[in-house]
């Protein structure tokens, strides 16, 4: 609950987002053997790619309501688009041509690759989701939508009048610490936010106040509950929203959504001394890259761990899987494992033809080595 200018500043940008209807936008569309990925970088503001059985191109948008336009780099030249969204479909016009795509659900948090993930979907709201780097289970409220983006998870309700925060508290050890951080209240250039009345006590585990102040420029009233966790790793739960729409339904809600988490011991990728911990957290929804130029002759190889077990391999020094997509081709697809003890450990890639690659890996001097190879461990930009 400590309020620093990261969080203020990411609970402006959540304001944004939450009632502009460019961020809805946001995520993987397919059509046929051609995906398209929007990532909302500023509002209103897109980066994303195209990807086909030619290769994968970058792109770039601008969205205004429903409409967007923009421009993908096709081998050096730059093609325009425009488009429209409508619910789940977003139509695009290109050189003549019309395309139809839909818009894929994804009910994935990774938080290693959550600086520019935004994920914009509607939960099963009849199922508890766990984060295992946290050791916190929640349930989203029926009919809100939820986006994770730098280490938080928020919720929008369905008018998108109402925002609900989730976020882990390490620092707090004691009820007195917690009444400590929610008397600091939050405040930054564009956020004053104070308690309002008397902070008491939720549960045994926990305290709760309410909050008045203003939100991005306007008026606003919130409420915030904050809980320990016997495994290290508390929680808190901010709803905030503009004075107008605040009511005792919605101060419930919070009640209710803090009340229904469960804590569990924390899945770590790493130890307090840098070794690994666990090797299949340590690689879940990162890219693993090799790069290697010399005499004249290139080598990118790259790895896309996705967090639901999936896996995508490209090799840019022999052309992309000799013009084959990693969205549809099975050749470069399939099953990743990966287990160990300590710094080192075995990663297994079951492609879906039926093969499979093993590499043993490797972390020294705080660099991931396959087979004596040095691959970077970077954000994903296929997959989550």
């Amino acid at each position: 609950m400590k309020a620093t200018a990261l969080l203020l500043s990411l609970l402006c940008s959540i304001f944004l987002q939450a009632f502009s209807q460019n961020s809805n936008f946001n995520g993987t569309y397919t059509s046929g053997q051609v995906s398209l990925l929007l990532k909302e970088n500023n509002p209103g503001v897109f980066s994303g790619h195209v990807a086909s059985a030619e290769g994968t191109f970058n792109l770039q948008a601008n969205a205004n309501g429903n409409n967007i336009s923009g421009s993908y780099v096709y081998y050096g030249q730059s093609i325009p688009f425009t488009g429209a969204l409508s619910n789940n479909q977003l139509t695009l016009n290109s050189e003549g041509q019309t395309f139809v795509f839909t818009k894929q659900a994804t009910q994935q948090y990774n938080q290693n690759n959550q600086a520019n993930t935004y994920q914009n979907n509607t939960q099963n709201n009849n199922a508890l989701q766990t984060i295992e780097q946290w050791g916190i289970s929640y349930q989203t409220p029926s009919g809100w939508t939820t986006q994770a983006v730098d280490g938080i998870i928020y919720f929008v309700s369905a008018d998108q009048k109402l925002i609900m925060i989730l976020m882990p508290n390490e620092e707090s050890k004691s009820l007195a610490d917690l009444k400590y951080a929610a008397q600091q209240g939050l405040t930054d250039q564009s956020v004053q936010l104070s308690t309002k009345g008397e902070i008491t006590n939720f549960g045994n585990d926990g305290i709760a106040t309410a909050l008045q102040g203003v939100f991005n420029g306007r008026q606003a009233l919130g409420y915030v509950v904050g809980r320990l966790s016997p495994y290290q790793i508390g929680a808190t739960v901010l709803g905030v929203c503009e004075t107008a729409d605040y009511n005792n339904s919605f101060q419930q809600q919070v009640e209710s959504f803090a009340r229904n988490i469960r804590f569990s011991q924390p899945v770590r990728a790493t130890t307090s001394t840098g070794a690994v911990a666990d090797w299949g957290a340590y690689m879940k929804g990162r890219k693993l890259s090799y790069l290697k130029s010399d005499t004249g002759f290139y080598m990118e190889i790259n790895i896309y761990l996705c967090s639901d077990g999936s896996f995508a391999y490209k090799d840019n020094s022999g052309g992309f899987g000799n013009g084959a997509s990693i969205v549809a081709d099975s050749k470069y697809t399939g099953r990743w494992q990966a287990y160990g003890n300590g710094n080192s450990g075995t990663l297994v890639l079951n492609f879906n033809d039926g093969s499979k690659s093993t590499y043993n890996t490797e972390l020294r001097n705080d660099k991931l080595y396959l087979n004596g190879k040095q691959y970077f461990r970077v954000n994903n930009d296929y997959c989550n």
